[in-house]
């Protein structure tokens, strides 16, 4: 039989644990007051359904006393009367969505930089940044993970707009 280290299974007990209580974060509906809804929302895709069934998804672009703007994904801008909203739900915007992307994004920039550094007057600084990188790889791809494995699980939250 093969002996697991203890730091492993440490490991793997907290992963369980995390995982376990992603579904235990259950996401209650936000009270936001009309004015506030574009600030709360910053950052974050609405999911606007009209009385008549019809949806909207995009950003808050602003707000008015009678209606709200939401930009939507291919840049119109459409306005949406205060009367005519059935539900508004809110969700992460798509770069928010998955932070391994992001990671790679970042790391193959980063490396650019020093690859780039190493045949300058930069050369020392070249070799630092290098393998910190790496290890910044290597120590964030793990939470990366988990980030997008939570996102994976999130629904839209409900917001009751008083």
């Amino acid at each position: 039989m093969k002996n697991i280290p203890a730091s492993r299974n440490h490991f793997l007990a907290l992963a369980g644990l995390i995982i376990c209580s992603l579904p235990l974060c259950a996401a209650d509906p936000v009270e936001v007051p009309w004015n506030q809804l574009c600030k709360k929302a910053m950052g974050n895709q609405l999911m606007i359904t009209t009385a008549d069934g019809a949806t909207v998804d995009g950003f808050c672009m602003s707000i008015t006393v009678d209606e709200i703007a939401i930009s939507t994904e291919n840049q119109k801008v459409v306005k949406v009367a205060r009367t005519a909203l059935s539900k508004v739900q809110m969700h992460r915007g798509l770069e928010q969505q998955h932070p391994l992307k992001a990671l790679g994004k970042d790391l193959h920039r980063t490396f650019r930089e020093g690859f780039g550094m190493l045949f300058s007057p930069a050369a020392p600084v070249g070799l630092v940044v290098l393998p910190v990188t790496a290890a910044w790889g290597v120590v964030a791809a793990p939470f990366c993970a988990l980030g997008e494995l939570k996102n994976k699980l999130d629904r839209p939250r409900e917001v009751k707009v008083i």
